[in-house]
């Protein structure tokens, strides 16, 4: 268990901050080495995601098809993070390609088109696998996460440093590409 404690009066300050950040990034450090999270320390911080996804590990989309069952008005909102039961089928596209090339650009006209031709039917959106690495990233090192998820010279400053974090992950766990997507198929209303 990785604790971090400050006094009262030090709440929402940089101290507090820093001690919280201080956490993750101990856990981050750790988790390659552990066998396991204990789910009942997660909250609803999201960098808490991750750790959810290694604590239940394939009994997670189970979790949040009971969580939505036997708790409908969300009463336990603030407990660890389980998403909404997967709704019925989906249809992804993959759009990829390299840094700089429109994929952004092209996933937004592909939601559009999609937008007007469903009437609002149905729920489109546009997801990157990427967000998860970013995420992880950011808890790791403390980096912004708002500016690399939307600041375009944010993120290339720290490309060569991200590109490096996900490749050492990738070392560690060779599925990871393939992991990363399929969760973002599986849980894409946390992002």
């Amino acid at each position: 268990m990785v604790t971090g404690v400050w006094p009262r009066n030090q709440d929402n300050t940089e101290f507090s901050r820093a001690t919280v950040q201080w956490v993750y990034t101990v856990v981050g450090e750790l988790l390659p080495l552990s066998s396991g999270i204990y789910g009942a320390d997660l909250g609803p911080d999201p960098r808490d995601v991750v750790l959810a996804d290694k604590a239940f590990g394939p009994n997670f989309s189970l979790l949040a098809c009971l969580k939505q069952r036997w708790d409908p008005y969300n009463v336990l909102a603030y407990t660890c993070l389980l998403p909404k039961a997967p709704a019925g089928p989906k249809l992804i596209i993959l759009v990829t390609g390299k840094c700089g090339v429109g994929k952004d650009y092209c996933a937004s006209v592909l939601v559009s088109e999609f937008i007007k031709c469903t009437h609002k039917s149905h729920t489109v959106r546009s997801v990157s696998i990427s967000d998860l690495t970013k995420r992880k990233y950011t808890a790791s090192t403390g980096a912004d996460l708002n500016g690399l998820l939307g600041d375009r010279a944010y993120k290339e400053q720290h490309r060569p440093a991200l590109t490096k974090f996900f490749q050492d992950q990738v070392r560690q766990q060779p599925r990871l590409p393939e992991e990363h997507f399929l969760e973002r198929g599986k849980k894409q209303h946390w992002y």
